[in-house]
């Protein structure tokens, strides 16, 4: 089981802010990601929401490296955003970045 924190350092930098609630809806399409305020929503098939799953459990299992992040503190990161062609993203969700911190997420 993860846990999501959100850490009061690092900073967000260089994004605006930390999200405060996570969402999760069933529906027939691809995977879309967004938000209102602190809510994040994560909006899919149970297929595309299998694949995204699927890679942030491979993600956080694996062993982290360091980076060259400029407060030493951040272990590892990944980017979860639609590319052209991509098969199980949608064009609208927005993008998302997932820190790993030591061994708890941000």
């Amino acid at each position: 089981m993860y846990s999501l924190t959100i850490p009061i350092n690092p900073p967000p930098m260089p994004y605006k802010a930390f999200l405060n609630f996570l969402r999760f809806e069933v529906t027939e399409n691809k995977v879309e990601i967004s938000n209102i305020g602190d809510v994040l929503t994560i909006k899919g098939s149970s297929e595309t929401l299998e694949i995204f799953s699927d890679n942030i459990n491979f993600f956080a299992n694996r062993k982290p490296h360091e980076t060259m992040d400029i407060t030493k503190k951040i272990k590892d990161h990944m980017h979860i955003e639609y590319f052209p062609d991509n098969f199980y993203i949608d064009v609208s969700s927005k993008p998302l970045v997932c820190y790993l911190l030591g061994e708890e997420w941000i």
